[in-house]
């Protein structure tokens, strides 16, 4: 089998013999492409979807995925970091749409059926503080919740309130539970103590059987 041509940046990567193997279905050598992401990755003026479609236009040359990350790391982009931008770009079909979100944004936006996408970004929408805002003037936060708004689902905002006002609660339970062991400990005498107890007991098996019928339901 004759072997690819390949680029010099090709070959310092390609550190065995069957690495070499290098199939090219890129109109470009991986020299350009290197060269193009490690310019667009130092400037800051760059996008998100410009550095993935690089990205994506350079995995198909690498035939083991261990010669991908060492690729990787000598543009000086983390594994992580590529997936996010590289699924960007696939799944946009231009920079747009995404040009003033910023890279999380435009991650979250993909909870959107696409042919919605634009009119989203396009539009204001009330934050949960009852504010109108335009997407881009938007925090993280403040742009998860009006998608989950627009998909009917519960925001981030209440999931955290909700989760406050349990934990208040419980905390309450507690106390009041620490209040009457302390009551029954500072009770001298022995037949309100076991009347106390006995009383206790019935509660507890009355909020068993309660959680039992919650369960079984």
């Amino acid at each position: 089998m004759a072997k690819k041509n390949v680029s010099k940046t090709d070959i310092v990567i390609a550190t065995t013999p069957e690495a070499v193997e290098i199939v090219n279905t890129s109109q470009r050598s991986l020299e350009e492409i290197t060269l193009d992401v490690k310019r667009s990755w130092k400037n800051v003026q760059s996008s998100g979807y410009e550095i993935g479609c690089y990205l994506n236009e350079a995995k198909p040359l690498f035939g083991k995925h261990g010669l991908w990350l060492k690729w990787l790391h000598s543009v000086g982009i983390e594994k992580r970091t590529a997936q996010r931008l590289m699924q960007i770009a696939q799944n946009y079909p231009n920079a747009t749409i995404v040009s003033h979100l910023g890279d999380t944004k435009s991650l979250k936006l993909l909870k959107l059926p696409e042919d919605e996408r634009n009119s989203f970004v396009e539009e204001s929408h009330m934050t949960v503080a009852g504010v109108m805002k335009k997407v881009e003037k938007m925090t993280t936060r403040e742009f998860e919740d009006a998608i989950n708004t627009y998909l009917g689902l519960p925001t981030k905002s209440q999931n955290k309130d909700s989760e406050i006002s349990i934990d208040l609660k419980v905390d309450k339970i507690n106390k009041s539970l620490i209040n009457v062991l302390q009551l029954i400990n500072n009770c001298n005498d022995e037949n309100e103590r076991d009347r106390v107890i006995h009383f206790l007991r019935d509660i507890c098996d009355d909020v068993i059987l309660a959680l039992d019928k919650i369960k079984a339901a």
